[in-house]
């Protein structure tokens, strides 16, 4: 599963494992196709609370083995690795050249929306994140409806009190 070209909206949030509380945000993903490397970029602005906008670009392209070869850069990231996109579980892993971070990631389809989650390791912190995405004119129609399905990516909490 990998995202169209196209504009795309979305609303998540991240914490350190440590807290229970998390930081919202809220996200402008323009993805492009980069000619030059035959493969895709995504350049993302994300409206922290409370914490001003950040850039984040990743590049997406294929390899020989059936897989994808992932860079990503901003807010002090700079990992590369290997995801798995063409088929479930749809499933990344990236590091720091120096070996003090890592990232792990899953892109998955949600109602109404796709979802990114995963953990980063640095050297002193472990994040979590969520995101959930839609593309730019599904969300614009949905404004005046409820947009509850971008409320959170998926609970599990009707499913722990079975």
């Amino acid at each position: 599963m990998i995202l169209q070209a196209g504009l795309w909206l979305g609303r998540g949030s991240f914490r350190p494992t440590t807290e229970s509380l998390g930081t919202v945000f809220k996200a402008r993903i323009q993805v492009s196709d980069d000619v030059a490397a035959d493969g895709l970029l995504a350049e993302a602005t994300l409206a922290v609370d409370g914490g001003g906008e950040h850039s984040v670009m990743a590049w997406i392209v294929a390899d020989e083995f059936g897989t994808y070869a992932v860079t990503v850069r901003g807010m002090g990231v700079d990992a590369q690795g290997t995801a798995k996109l063409e088929s479930e579980p749809h499933l990344g892993l990236l590091w720091s050249e120096s070996g003090d971070t890592h990232i792990t990631f899953t892109l998955f389809e949600a109602r109404e929306s796709h979802g990114l989650r995963g953990f980063a390791k640095t050297a002193k912190v472990t994040w979590t994140w969520e995101l959930a995405l839609q593309p730019a004119q599904r969300a614009q129609t949905l404004r005046g409806r409820s947009r509850k399905g971008l409320a959170n990516v998926v609970s599990l909490a009707s499913r722990r009190r079975k």
